[in-house]
């Protein structure tokens, strides 16, 4: 379980308007993409999407992702996969990880609706969340 705390950048305004909008995922673990990416099967599978529909995935790819964090204290975290299941076939399906979000400080804090918390920081117009434990998910926006 990660814990998602986003730091303000320095000089940057702390109110919600400062951090508000949608933000397109471009790097992994600080290696910028050219989707589609492969990850791991676990933790990724089992957090991306559950772990009924995981025992059927032999392979999962990162197709696109955005991060939206609305001014009514919500956030959406959609990522487009495509599994690879037993004898080649692959769907295409999407996680969807929502939640609130709430702004302490210069820190904002995500909880989604089963309660798990994320951690990440704000730079600038960069986001950076721990969508899947110990891997960084940087999104621009």
């Amino acid at each position: 379980m990660a814990i998602l705390t986003v730091a303000a950048g320095c000089g940057e305004s702390t109110g919600p308007g400062s951090i508000t909008g949608t933000y397109t995922l471009y790097a992994i673990d600080g290696i910028d993409l050219t989707l589609p990416v492969a990850l791991p099967i676990d933790p990724a599978c089992e957090v991306l999407l559950s772990p009924a529909v995981c025992v059927e995935t032999l392979r999962i790819e990162v197709r696109s992702g955005t991060v939206l964090l609305s001014a009514d204290s919500s956030y959406r975290i959609q990522t487009l996969l495509r599994r690879q299941l037993p004898g080649g076939a692959s769907t295409e399906v999407t996680s969807n990880l929502r939640g609130q979000w709430s702004l302490q400080g210069d820190h904002v804090s995500l909880v989604d609706t089963l309660g798990t918390h994320r951690s990440g920081a704000l730079a600038g117009h960069t986001l950076t969340i721990d969508v899947v434990p110990n891997m960084a998910w940087a999104y621009r926006k």
